[in-house]
């Protein structure tokens, strides 16, 4: 997956080594390291540490967002054989102690990602070659990493964003520099957003209109990440302006009628629909192994016609379904959380509709809706009434993009509309117990890591 072959790899892994045992325990230091340690002299240098998959792209972001969704369920045999802290986090327990596993990956992981972006942009001021261009596409490949570990950090760390409670509300530490020294302190969540969409509309202007590998961000991607982060800020007009932007450079979608359903993995990585490839880890309760299944009404929901019920869905021998629809190519219990064109299509539809154009949304979900749908069968959204079209529209959007690492954010987002808000339910079958996620409680924010509090004196959540 690594997209270019590494001229030096002694002089890159070294280069690695000091941004994970330095600037990735950050809070435990007190002194910057010596600058003789950063040893990056060529753009190529830069340019090998931004395509390093395996610490960018490939599984460095919150396994968390999809922990606590309304998607699946764990069967009780699954349920018993996960830890203590994974049970409290699958239940809702806020005594889920902040050192567990999947709080610590969720927080290091993706600021190491924010950490390296951090240490090109530094080390590209003392890189003297190199033309405008090669440069101008390091710093923006840089900045849009950065942003998109701070956007998704701020998903799970600080609450959901309210206008008018945003200069109140805490948000995240930002970190802008490779400097260790640099003190750990949470910014507001006016201030977190700020910073993500700088960095997000800066990239914007220095990335390239076209790469050579999904896993190098262009001008789409950035548009499609602006367009998730507009959306949830219940920024509509901004959201669709954005949307439709990524549209322009990338309309594909694939015909689901093509696909091999019987297939263990039908959709392929890196496929056309993909804007900006990158997936997490995930969390362990998601994998099969643990029982993980589909929400049963979720299943539901799916019409026989639709070919995502044959295309993301596996039948087990029990009556159970579990998820086989990644955008990864493969399975486990990671997810895939780069944007998609047709998730651009249902944000594009989503704001048309809220915006007054009812015609529009139609239109658009309706594009999609054909490249999901059986030929034969010939399937048309034709509602007019805007209020029950919104409802169609945010039920394929639930549908469209499960395990996408969005379905969290929009939870979050829809819960401050009294139309749409929602406890999250847990039935758990080996006691009959009932576990509820209340909407716009404190659930919807997890703690910070113990460790993380302890040396840098932050607030905790």
């Amino acid at each position: 997956m690594i997209m270019k072959k590494i001229n030096n790899p002694v002089r890159f892994w070294c280069m690695m080594l000091f941004i994970v045992l330095f600037y990735g325990c950050e809070t435990f230091l007190e002194e910057k390291p010596s600058k003789d340690l950063v040893i990056a002299s060529t753009i190529a240098d830069l340019q090998a540490l931004m395509d390093a998959g395996n610490k960018l792209n490939l599984g460095n972001y919150p396994g968390l967002l999809e922990a606590r969704t309304d998607d699946v369920y764990i069967g009780p045999g699954g349920l018993n054989r996960l830890t203590v802290y994974d049970q409290n986090i699958y239940l809702f327990d806020d005594d889920y102690q902040e050192d567990g596993e999947s709080i610590l990956m969720s927080w290091f992981y993706t600021y190491s990602t924010i950490a390296i972006a951090n240490t090109v942009m530094d080390e590209l001021s003392f890189v003297k070659e190199g033309t405008s261009i090669e440069r101008d596409i390091i710093q923006g490949t840089a900045l849009f990493h950065r942003a998109l570990g701070h956007f998704l950090l701020a998903q799970v760390f600080c609450d959901v964003y309210e206008e008018s409670s945003a200069d109140q509300k805490l948000g995240i530490p930002l970190k802008k520099t490779s400097d260790t020294s640099e003190p750990t302190v949470r910014s507001t969540i006016h201030e977190t957003y700020d910073f993500i969409e700088k960095d997000l509309l800066e990239a914007l202007e220095l990335l390239p209109e076209n790469t050579t590998y999904l896993t190098r961000p262009n001008k789409a991607a950035a548009h499609a990440l602006l367009a998730r982060f507009y959306l949830s800020k219940s920024d509509f007009e901004n959201s669709l302006f954005q949307s439709e932007k990524a549209l322009e450079y990338n309309a594909d979608l694939i015909d689901f009628n093509e696909l091999n359903s019987a297939s263990s993995f039908p959709i392929a990585a890196m496929n056309k629909e993909t804007l900006f490839f990158a997936y997490s880890f995930g969390i362990g309760f998601l994998h099969h192994s643990r029982e993980c299944y589909i929400d049963s009404v979720l299943y539901g929901q799916y019409d026989d016609q639709d070919i995502r019920k044959k295309v993301y869905f596996r039948a087990l021998a029990n009556g159970k379904f579990s998820f086989k629809g990644t955008y990864m190519g493969f399975g486990s219990g990671s997810f895939f959380v780069g944007p998609t064109t047709s998730e651009m299509y249902l944000t594009s539809a989503e704001c048309y509709v809220r915006k007054g154009e009812p015609e529009r949304a139609r239109e658009t979900i309706n594009t999609l809706l054909k490249y999901r749908w059986e030929r034969d069968y010939i399937y048309m959204i034709e509602e007019e009434d805007p209020q029950r079209l919104l409802d169609i529209i945010l039920m394929e959007r639930r549908k469209e993009l499960i395990h996408r690492g969005v379905r969290w954010t929009d939870i979050r987002r829809l819960n401050l509309d009294a139309r749409y808000r929602k406890d999250i339910v847990r039935k758990v079958e080996r006691d009959d117990n009932i576990y509820t996620l209340p909407a716009n409680s404190s659930g919807f924010i997890y703690k910070i890591p113990r460790v993380v509090i302890n040396f840098s004196g932050i607030v905790q959540n």
